[in-house]
């Protein structure tokens, strides 16, 4: 990947409304392999529905969770598959994560 764009034609490889609901973002296309970003890498059931529904041969590569929605709710402005998107380019939405969460975060207890 071209660091920082997903290109045009990787953004087309799940539809719109699967991304959404499996919460996975396909960034890069490395061989046989789709690269995608996942909220929840760990979730077997996605990743193998990522897998079918990109039509790769490889399992998908599995990417730490980043700004999703952000990167989707501009793809939803601009158009799937229009132009690449470079990624230091996507507005970035203001975080829902409350104080007493980041506090309990920091002090590792229970939200």
């Amino acid at each position: 990947m071209k660091e920082g764009v997903i290109r045009k034609e990787v953004q087309t490889l799940l539809a719109p409304d699967r991304m959404r609901e499996m919460k996975a973002i396909p960034i890069e296309m490395k061989d046989d392999a789709v690269v995608v970003a996942f909220a929840d890498p760990m979730n077997y059931i996605v990743v193998e529905n990522v897998k079918v529904r990109s039509e790769t041969r490889s399992p998908p590569s599995a990417c730490i969770p980043g700004p999703g929605e952000d990167i989707l709710d501009h793809l939803d402005r601009v158009g799937y598959g229009e132009d690449q998107v470079v990624l230091e380019n996507v507005r970035r939405s203001i975080s829902t994560v409350t104080i007493n969460e980041i506090n309990g975060i920091l002090h590792h207890e229970a939200p």
